[in-house]
């Protein structure tokens, strides 16, 4: 990080400091809820949001007595709200131990720093916490699940008096696996991995960027408008789901729900604060208070953007044929895409609808779409196998048997499905989730049957040193992440997913259809003379993009200039409709040419322009 600027801002590094050294491991990404306890202090959390529960302990509270909690807002006009509450004997996060606490929910104040005073209900002040230590945040942002891209239209964040930015996040959707593409758009924040924290609302660290952990983040340059660009992955909402509502191991003691009835800590993992040390343009930290409005682009991906992705080697040989298909639609695709961090070959016979892309590549079969050599390796996101999976053991289905596995999450160490053996995978009521420790081996002519077509219910993630090999001549629709093993795709089977592995083979007369779904297929245009547009495509199907196009724009001269489109071929000057609500002017049509390779522009009446190329 940095030097600190103002003078406060070693408090930001001395809080971090403390937390990791308390337990350095348990704040990976996965762990559920093994976090380091948050350190003893005078108020919990240390920013939050209004109308969430701020803790106060001092030594001279009392459990049944009332005491007045004054906050005072550190920017902008003088502004002040007071409450009453009475102390109640509960345990602190930190340790443990029983004490007295005062638990008020913050008032709605300005955004940033502010000061509180804790006075006994008749008497003397009892606590006085200075506003470089409390901060008030902006209400939380929903983050969802659904694979896309997502626009916040005037956003505002909370600067702490030491110049941190603190965004706040619902992440109660997400209950998969994802990485988050963020970027603020209008507000030029410069920052490094060493700068980036999330914290939850209850004060509990919960991931440093700055952790040895591959592709946990990617931080890249924006523009000079623009913020730099934070790419961020997690698993662990599914690992929280697990222990919370599968398992019903960790249920809430209703007594105190910041613990569970087994007497672990309860952590938050729905509501938390990024928190990023960073600097302007000019060098110097943000003014404490509000920040600037400013629109938020937040871009969520599944963990399995192509059809093939190999962390060394990717191969397609026989007469094997990866391609890609809609589940919504059941319509066929050419999207998908292989892709390797090492070596691609696609041997005679063989067959990519799709791109390819890898350090290098030699292609001998089919490839449809572009490909690309020389590109940038993407990290990995390690597989940690979660405490509070089910644990089956070596899940042998042997010859004439019929194993049915009911909607969960599963440890397995073997997973071996025999020649003629059926696993069912009922995952029609939700997810079936399996992780992998040692092997996988489907040999089975009737392969895995599953009762949902969507592949991410049926998730098999496999630990590092395992191998995965599935020969059969049946179906199976899922996804296998599997960054650390082997991955050996045979037989006449087609199977409806993604896979992932250090080398994946696909061979024999094997199919790969790459389910579209797991994939965003937003695409945005520069921005330019005051115009930034947004674009959702139709896929391509047998070589053509054709189907439904919708554009939204957002412009700096609002509704007063009209716009208007235009697509090389096939729209001239089409007038946009202005949306009201969303402040954006928006076009919708379905066009039954192929619309690669031509032009879009949108056109203001006032002249201003910006046009973009359609892949």
């Amino acid at each position: 990080m940095r030097d600190p600027s103002p003078p406060l801002r070693p408090l930001w590094l001395a809080i971090l400091a403390l937390v990791a050294a308390l337990s350095a491991q348990s704040a990976r990404a996965g762990c559920g809820c093994e976090k380091p306890p948050p350190p003893p202090a005078a108020v919990r959390p240390a920013v939050t949001w209004p109308g969430q529960d701020v803790t106060f302990f001092h030594a001279d509270l009392e459990a049944g007595a009332s005491y007045r909690v004054r906050f005072v807002s550190g920017v902008g006009p003088p502004s002040a709200k007071e409450l009453t509450a009475t102390a109640v004997a509960r345990r602190d996060l930190a340790d443990g131990v029983v004490r007295p606490q005062l638990v008020v929910p913050l008032p709605e104040l300005p955004l940033g720093p502010a000061r509180i005073e804790v006075h006994a209900a008749n008497g003397p002040r009892l606590l006085d916490v200075p506003d470089h230590a409390f901060t008030v945040a902006p209400p939380p942002l929903p983050i969802l699940t659904h694979v896309d891209r997502y626009v916040f239209d005037e956003v505002r964040g909370a600067v702490g008096r030491d110049g941190v930015v603190y965004l706040s996040l619902d992440f109660s959707e997400v209950q998969q696996a994802r990485v988050f593409r963020a970027q603020a758009l209008g507000y030029p924040l410069r920052f490094s991995h060493e700068d980036v924290a999330f914290w939850n609302v209850q004060g509990f660290l919960m991931q440093l960027l700055g952790e040895d952990m591959p592709g946990l983040y990617t931080i890249s340059s924006g523009l000079t408008t623009h913020s730099d660009v934070l790419q961020y992955s997690r698993h662990e909402f599914h690992t929280h789901l697990l222990a919370h509502a599968e398992r019903g191991s960790h249920a809430l003691d209703p007594e105190d729900p910041n613990w569970h009835l087994d007497a672990t800590r309860h952590i938050d993992h729905d509501h938390q604060i990024l928190a990023i040390d960073a600097r302007l343009l000019s060098l110097l930290p943000p003014p404490a208070g509000s920040t600037p409005p400013f629109d938020l682009v937040v871009e969520t991906f599944t963990l399995f953007e192509h059809g093939l992705f190999a962390d060394e080697g990717a191969e397609v040989s026989g007469t094997a044929a990866i391609d890609s298909f809609d589940s919504a639609t059941s319509l066929p695709g050419e999207n998908g895409d292989v892709r390797s961090n090492g070596s691609v070959f696609v041997d005679t016979g063989a067959s990519v609808a799709g791109d390819v892309a890898a350090e290098s590549a030699s292609i001998l079969g089919t490839v449809t779409g572009t490909v690309s050599q020389g590109v940038a390796p993407l990290e990995l996101l390690p597989v940690d196998v979660p405490a509070a999976a089910q644990d089956l053991g070596s899940l042998d289905v042997g010859n004439d048997d019929t194993v049915v596995l009911a909607p969960g999450s599963y440890r397995v160490d073997e997973l071996i499905v025999g020649s003629d053996g059926h696993l069912v995978v009922d995952n029609a009521a939700g997810p079936v989730t399996l992780y992998v420790t040692e092997k996988v081996d489907v040999q089975s002519t009737l392969g895995i049957e599953t009762a949902a077509a969507d592949p991410e219910r049926f998730a098999v993630y496999v630990a590092e040193g395992a191998d995965v090999k599935i020969s059969n001549e049946a179906t199976f629709h899922g996804v296998v992440y599997a960054p650390g093993a082997e991955v050996e795709v045979s037989g006449s089977g087609e199977l409806f997913g993604a896979f992932v592995g250090r080398n994946v083979k696909v061979t024999g007369d094997a199919l790969v259809h790459y389910d579209e779904n797991l994939q965003a297929t937003r695409e945005r245009s520069s921005v330019g003379a005051g115009i930034q547009a947004e674009l959702s495509l139709p896929k391509v199907r047998a070589g053509r993009r054709t189907g439904k196009l919708k554009l939204s724009v957002r412009s700096s001269r609002g509704a007063a200039v009209p716009l208007l489109v235009s697509i090389d071929g096939v729209a001239t000057d089409v007038p946009m409709q202005w949306k009201r609500r969303s402040k954006r002017w928006a076009y919708r049509g379905e066009f039954e040419a192929d619309l690669s390779g031509r032009e879009l522009t949108v056109r203001g009446t006032d002249g201003s322009l910006v046009s973009l190329t359609l892949r």
